[in-house]
């Protein structure tokens, strides 16, 4: 479900599709995409790309605790979110038993005082990294220039979008500041499926 929903509204068909198989007893699109996230090849072996989130997620801190400690994270997050809740905390468990401690105990706050003007794009229901956290970075800056980008998928550059590439191209290419809380809109999303997925 994750991968589906990294992807915003273009992995909602593809989610609505994998669904509707399952439903029909085919459950092969599902595993393919699992896999697809872990990096789990045909064969069974693993490339390297989940141990080094692994690594870098355990050391990026703070730390949620050791294993007594998650137990009342995962039961507040399962509070908040019946489905998804626990599964969110899981990463938590590897890091638990980590050897090397996170980096910082805390976050701390950004700054770059004689920095030049710097974009930070948010997306508007990015489901990792909320919209929230760009905002507070950008005013963090002090010369960062927030651009807000549609959708609801995990990053948003380079995208294909008709107005988010334009403005973030001009930056990188030009050096083309766009205003403070440029925005842009949100396409139209229709799915559509065979028969109802619950």
């Amino acid at each position: 479900m994750s991968s589906y929903l990294y992807s915003g509204e273009g992995g909602y068909e593809l989610l609505a599709s994998a669904l509707e198989d399952l439903a029909h007893g085919d459950a092969q699109t599902l595993l393919d995409s699992s896999d697809a996230y872990v990096g789990r090849s045909s064969d069974g072996t693993y490339d390297d790309s989940w141990a080094a989130f692994l690594a870098v997620s355990c050391l990026d801190g703070p730390s949620l605790g050791d294993e007594v400690a998650l137990a009342g994270v995962s039961k507040r997050a399962r509070s908040a979110s019946k489905d998804f809740g626990a599964a969110s905390v899981g990463l938590g468990y590897p890091c638990a038993y980590w050897r090397s401690k996170p980096l910082l105990a805390e976050s701390l706050p950004v700054s770059a005082p004689n920095a030049p003007p710097l974009v930070v794009i948010g997306t508007r229901d990015d489901p990792i990294t909320p919209l929230v956290w760009a905002q507070g970075l950008a005013t963090e800056l002090k010369s960062g220039h927030l651009v807000v980008a549609p959708g609801a998928q995990h990053t948003s550059y380079p995208s294909g979008d008709g107005c988010l590439d334009p403005i973030i191209n001009s930056y990188f290419l030009r050096l083309r500041v766009p205003p403070d809380q440029a925005a842009c809109p949100a396409p139209q999303v229709v799915i559509a499926t065979g028969s109802p997925v619950i």
